[in-house]
């Protein structure tokens, strides 16, 4: 496995309660390091050179490492290219009202399903097709099970209900799609070239909702500095700050790095119910696919963490 030297990180030492899970980096971290990074610099439109470094400070190797260190190896280019420019469609919706950021991604959409045709000399609908032609030739039916957890990681970017204040319940609902959960999970089944059954869904339902509350809440907890203060200078839109910190916080009273405290101990009562559902279905004779599922998402969780504490994006 690949690994990281902890000093050339951003490390908070914060850590009220330490999780009881280990993350792990693919055996490619390197390789996906230097052929993303040429990928991009290739077609992204970057502006100008600080934009360059910066998508290199952002350490997306890392995070895609850390997500999934168990892909197959072939499908692991391309898993992290779908990561990445899914991070960069952010980024361009939150400078757009609703109603442009929605147009934007019902092209998106289009072109995932072949409905329109793409044109080359637009850099991001290249790039998109790219992608999705790189997937399907590995996996068709695993890549088609792709597009529907995008489309609804896109929606979410402009849901309205961004730009308003819920409860903290509401708020979990909504990050589930926000958040990508449902992507992230599709992602883990394409990239380990897993085929789950009808019965197995529904039985992994609990699993994949408990997987999308602490991965939301360990992404708000970890940029919730950053995000305030940008808050303070963006007045757009579609740039509203929406942060678990701050729900929490306001709902209960209490004060907003209490509120992370609490949330980071929530964080680790949220492993235990993965640990304990996932070992029911296990003890309950699971397939060799279901139980590296139940492990890929584990994966996720803990490397989503593990990046959270150390990407610049964040800090």
């Amino acid at each position: 496995m690949g690994s990281v030297t902890p000093s050339q990180d951003i490390v908070s030492a914060w850590n009220p309660k330490p999780s009881n899970w280990t993350s792990r980096t693919h055996s490619l971290i390197d390789v996906i390091k230097d052929e993303n990074t040429a990928w991009f610099f290739k077609h992204w439109p970057f502006p100008d050179e600080k934009a360059k470094k910066k998508f290199v400070d952002s350490r997306w190797d890392l995070l895609c490492s850390v997500w999934y260190p168990l892909s197959i190896d072939d499908r692991f280019v391309p898993t992290a290219r779908l990561i990445v420019i899914l991070f960069y469609i952010d980024d361009a919706l939150e400078d757009l009202s609703f109603a442009d950021g929605e147009a934007y991604n019902n092209r998106l959409m289009d072109l995932a399903l072949r409905k329109a045709d793409h044109d080359a000399s637009i850099p991001l609908e290249y790039m998109w097709h790219d992608i999705w032609e790189s997937m399907s030739a590995l996996d068709a039916e695993l890549a088609e099970a792709v597009k529907e957890p995008v489309f609804v990681f896109l929606r979410a970017t402009t849901d309205r209900e961004r730009g308003r204040k819920p409860t903290f319940g509401a708020y979990l609902k909504y990050r589930e799609g926000d958040v990508g959960q449902q992507l992230l999970a599709a992602l883990v089944r394409f990239s380990m070239g897993l085929h789950l059954t009808p019965e197995e869904f529904e039985a992994v339902g609990e699993i994949d909702r408990n997987s999308a509350r602490h991965i939301g809440v360990v992404n708000d907890i970890f940029s919730w500095e950053k995000e305030y203060r940008k808050s303070i200078e963006t007045a757009e839109e579609g740039a509203i700050l929406s942060n678990a910190v701050q729900v929490f916080g306001d709902e209960v009273h209490i004060p907003y790095s209490g509120a992370k405290n609490v949330l980071l101990i929530l964080s680790r009562e949220w492993e235990n119910v993965h640990d304990e559902l996932s070992q029911k279905l296990i003890n309950n004779g699971a397939s060799s696919d279901l139980q590296g599922y139940l492990k890929g998402l584990e994966l996720v969780m803990s490397g989503n963490e593990y990046w959270s504490r150390r990407t610049p994006r964040y800090h």
